[in-house]
């Protein structure tokens, strides 16, 4: 019996020696699968993998179905054996991309499996060429960007970590209202992707109104927190006095909307009357200089009116005493000029007719002989003075005895001998 101890002591220190030898080929070997676990292969040939490494997932719609069981390299190639556990069908048309799983390099291989029609991808087969897509890194996303950008984005980055660096619990809240933001986010960006939006200006636009604020945000600041005092003393009561106040505001807007519309038409009247007086108004801008002058050089004469008015009161009230004894004469002369209408309607075509006889008569008179004489009428018989006394139409000679308006300067007597 004092032999046996040995032996068990022996037989329990190999088992957990044998344990510890299970555990360690376990953990060594649990990244390629349980032993005696079942599951096939693919494999897909990538131009670039990336930071993608041996035991990263394989995903389909982001669920993991299986892992990476060995990188190799053929032909420039890196062939990605993929280990594929056996209740997830994958097809000969299936296709495969690496995805970044985190900003630090993390990937994994998202596959597409495929449709039914095409047939089951067999053991060990390999995704066709044209259906394997080579992941994007950020960093070639940066190479796209020039040299001033890229030190731009560093900075903004750097700025951003620098700036955001003790501000743990305003992080948190920016990410706990991040759904609402991003809420907006896509309505913004929804509007901007639309047809005729123009980005462009839209960021110029931006651009202007930040700079606007340069050396400003300390007012901003305040009016912020003034905006936030007002908004907390309208939040009293519940919003009940805010509340009051916007159910008052309604009749009040109905009743500002109709004496609006009422005043429409008075608005309308106002304006074309102010479009009429324009061009007065456009007159009396551009003759201001010379009415001011006028005025200006007018106030030595102005002060003279009222001495003139005072010698001027005699004069006048006796003029109103003699418009008084002229009265009757006046009605008199309207009689007369009411008389002499239809002769006046008469002679008024022959109005330049007249006019010139008596400029003829003037001019005819203008000068004289020694004799003092300046003017000799003298008697012309000619036959048609002589024939015209019988009512019979001398047929040698023709006059227009009666010429129309107009018409005797160019009247000529006509005879056998011609015009004359």
């Amino acid at each position: 019996m004092r032999l046996a101890a040995p032996n068990v002591i022996r037989a329990v220190g190999l088992a957990v020696v044998l344990g510890l030898v299970l555990a360690l080929y376990l953990a060594l070997t649990a990244s390629t699968g349980l032993p005696g676990q079942s599951f096939r292969t693919a494999n897909a040939a990538f131009d670039d993998i990336g930071g993608l490494r041996v035991g990263d997932d394989v995903r389909t719609a982001s669920v993991r179905i299986g892992q990476v069981r060995d990188i190799t390299y053929q032909d420039d190639k890196a062939v990605v054996d993929m280990q594929l556990d056996p209740d997830h069908d994958v097809y000969r048309d299936a296709s495969a991309v690496i995805v970044a799983r985190s900003a630090l390099g993390q990937n994994f291989v998202m596959i597409d499996p495929g449709k039914p029609e095409s047939g089951e991808m067999p053991q060990d087969g390999r995704l066709d060429d044209s259906r394997v897509t080579a992941p994007v890194n950020l960093d070639q996303v940066l190479s796209v960007l020039d040299a001033r950008t890229r030190k731009a984005t560093a900075s903004l980055v750097y700025e951003a970590g620098t700036g955001a660096a003790g501000h743990a619990p305003d992080v948190a809240d920016v990410l706990n209202r991040a759904p609402e933001l991003l809420d907006d986010l896509r309505v913004v960006a929804r509007t901007l992707a639309e047809p005729g939006t123009e980005l462009d200006e839209f960021l110029e636009s931006s651009a202007t109104l930040a700079r606007r604020f340069d050396g400003r945000t300390e007012k901003v600041g305040q009016l912020v927190e003034d905006l936030s005092t007002t908004l907390d003393a309208l939040s009293g009561d519940d919003g009940a006095a805010l509340e009051d106040t916007v159910e008052e505001a309604a009749p009040a807007l109905t009743s500002a909307t109709k004496a609006l519309t009422d005043l429409r038409a008075p608005l309308d009247e106002l304006d074309s009357g102010m479009r009429a007086l324009r061009p007065g108004a456009r007159s009396l801008g551009s003759s201001t200089p010379t009415l001011r002058a006028a005025l200006r050089e007018g106030v030595p004469v102005l002060d003279k009116v009222p001495g003139v008015a005072e010698d001027a009161v005699p004069a006048v009230s006796s003029l109103s005493g003699a418009l008084k004894d002229a009265r009757p004469l006046a009605q008199r002369l309207e009689k007369t000029l009411v008389g002499a209408a239809g002769t006046t309607a008469v002679l008024a075509p022959y109005t330049p007719e007249l006019i010139r006889f008596f400029e003829r008569w003037v001019s005819a008179n203008q000068y004289g002989d020694k004799s003092g004489n300046y003017l000799r009428i003298d008697l012309v018989v000619r036959p048609e003075s002589i024939t015209g006394v019988l009512p019979v139409r001398d047929p040698l000679v023709h006059r227009n005895p009666y010429p129309a308006p107009g018409q005797a300067d160019l009247d000529r007597a006509t005879s056998l001998l011609g015009r004359r």
